[in-house]
């Protein structure tokens, strides 16, 4: 596995602000507290977005899954 950095700048605005704010904390167990400090990367074919969580602090890490276009 390797990490692999990537541009979350390059999304567009909107679906940017989307995957900051629509976030679940397991440490505080509640949704949508958004992040700070968040980057992008690739890891074993996986995209993940990662980031402090606004309400407790500690480091949120989410896989960032495209919806299946079949339906």
């Amino acid at each position: 596995m390797t990490r692999k950095p990537r541009n979350l700048n390059a999304r567009d605005q909107f679906e940017r602000d989307w995957l900051i704010e629509n976030t679940w904390c397991d440490h505080c167990s509640v949704a949508d507290l958004g992040i700070d400090k968040p980057s992008e990367y690739e890891d074993d074919g996986h995209v993940f977005i990662e980031g402090i969580c606004r309400g407790c602090g500690n480091m949120i890490k989410s896989e960032i899954v495209k919806p299946d276009s079949d339906g």
